[in-house]
C-alpha cells in the first residue's frame, strides 16, 4: 500500500479516505515543515490519532519512494556494467535533480515563507551540507566474501621421515616448544634387525681385518672394501634410526593434526603429524577486481573479520598487500588460439 497498487486501493476502502496519498503525503509535508521551519501544520484530519496516523504513512510513502528508486538504479548498474549506470542515471537521477529543482523554487519564492525565509534558507543549507558529508566525507564500512585460507606467518610441518610404530607423543593440542625438543618417537623392528646386522658385520670385518694386515695381497683389499661398505650402510641405518626421533626444528606454537595419532598406529614415510607455528595469523584471498576495489581504500587500516563457522567471532586485521594474480587482457596473442599454430587445450 505504500505505492498505487493492489494493496494501496484496498487500504483506502477499509479506511474509507478516497485520496488517501494525496492527504498523507499533506499531512507529512505540514509536519516537517513544522519541525524544520517552524510553519503551523494544517490539519488533514479531525481526530488527532487519524492525523498522525497520516503523517506516519506519508513518510513511510517517502522513504519507500527513494528506497525503490535507489533499488533499481542499482540493480540496473550491476546487470548492465556500461549502459545500466547511463539508465540508472536518468532514472534516478532526473526526478531528484527535479526534487531539488522544486525545493530551491519553494525556498526563494514562496509567499509561505516570507516571514521565515532566512530560517529556512539556512536549515536547507545545512541539510545540504550534512547529505554531502554523509555521503562523501563519512566511510561506509562494506564487506566482501571470498574463499580464502587462514594461516600463520611461519608454519613448519611436523613429518616422519622413515615409517614406524608410534610409541610416545606429545600430549598437548597446542603448546609452545623450544627448538630440538621431542615432539614424536615412533619404532622401527625391520630397520632395528637390519641396523644390528650392520654392526655384526662391521665387527666381523674388522676382525678379519686385524687378522690379514700381516699377510700381504688381494684378500686384504677385498676385506677393507667390504669394510667401507659396511661402514657406509651402516652410517645410512644409524641416520634412518635417529629419524625416528621427531624433534622440534625451531620454536613456537606446535598444533597436531585434527585425527591426533594414538599410540601404536603405524606412521607412513612423509606422513603429516602436525605443524610449528611461528607469528601473527594471515589470511589469503582471492578477490575479484570489483571487490577489491571496495576495500583497497582501507590499506593499513583496521578491518573486521568473520570466519566461516565463528559466525559470532568478529576479528580484527589490517590489509597488508595486495597483488595482481590474473587478467582477462592477454598482453601477448601468441597465448592464445589467435597466434596460430598448434595448442594444448585442457
Amino acid at each position: 500500500p505504500l505505492m498505487r497498487y493492489d494493496g494501496y486501493f484496498i487500504l483506502c476502502d477499509l479506511v474509507n479516505i478516497p485520496n488517501l496519498h494525496r492527504d498523507a503525503k499533506a499531512a507529512a509535508s505540514g509536519f516537517l515543515k513544522w519541525v524544520l521551519y517552524g510553519l503551523p501544520s494544517k490539519a488533514v484530519a479531525t481526530r488527532r490519532s487519524i492525523q498522525v496516523a497520516m503523517t506516519v504513512f506519508g513518510i513511510a510513502c517517502m522513504i519507500y519512494q527513494v528506497t525503490v528508486s535507489i533499488g533499481i538504479a542499482t540493480l540496473l548498474t550491476l546487470a548492465v556494467p556500461i549502459v545500466g549506470p547511463v539508465i540508472a542515471l536518468f532514472v534516478s537521477g532526473l526526478p531528484v535533480v527535479r526534487l531539488i529543482h522544486k525545493w530551491c523554487t519553494y525556498l526563494a519564492k514562496s509567499k509561505e515563507l516570507e516571514k521565515v525565509r532566512v530560517r529556512a534558507i539556512c536549515v536547507a543549507s545545512g541539510l545540504a551540507v550534512a547529505i554531502l558529508v554523509v555521503l562523501f566525507a563519512i566511510p561506509i564500512s562494506g564487506h566482501v566474501q571470498s574463499l580464502g585460507i587462514v594461516h600463520r606467518k611461519e608454519e613448519k610441518s611436523v613429518r616422519a621421515s622413515v615409517s614406524g610404530f608410534l610409541v610416545s607423543a606429545k600430549t598437548d593440542n597446542v603448546e609452545a616448544v623450544v627448538e630440538n625438543q621431542m615432539l614424536y618417537k615412533l619404532q622401527n623392528l625391520e630397520l632395528e634387525v637390519q641396523l644390528s646386522e650392520v654392526q655384526s658385520l662391521v665387527q666381523q670385518l674388522n676382525i678379519q681385518l686385524q687378522s690379514q694386515l700381516n699377510v700381504p695381497g688381494k684378500q686384504s683389499e677385498q676385506i677393507l672394501l667390504q669394510l667401507e661398505n659396511a661402514k657406509r650402510q651402516l652410517e645410512y641405518f644409524q641416520s634412518q634410526m635417529s629419524q625416528l626421533e621427531l624433534s622440534a626444528q625451531n620454536s613456537g606454537e606446535f598444533i597436531p593434526p585434527s585425527d591426533r595419532p594414538k599410540k601404536g598406529k603405524f606412521v607412513r614415510q612423509g606422513e603429516s603429524l602436525g605443524s610449528i607455528c611461528r607469528g601473527p595469523w594471515i589470511v589469503h584471498m582471492m578477490l575479484t577486481a570489483d571487490q577489491w576495489s571496495s576495500i583497497e581504500s582501507f590499506r593499513d587500516k583496521p578491518v573486521g573479520i568473520t570466519l566461516v563457522g565463528y559466525a559470532q567471532t568478529r576479528l580484527t586485521g589490517r590489509i597488508v598487500s595486495g597483488d595482481i594474480a590474473g587478467t582477462k587482457k592477454i598482453e601477448e596473442a601468441a597465448l592464445t588460439h589467435i597466434g596460430g599454430g598448434n595448442i594444448a587445450v585442457s
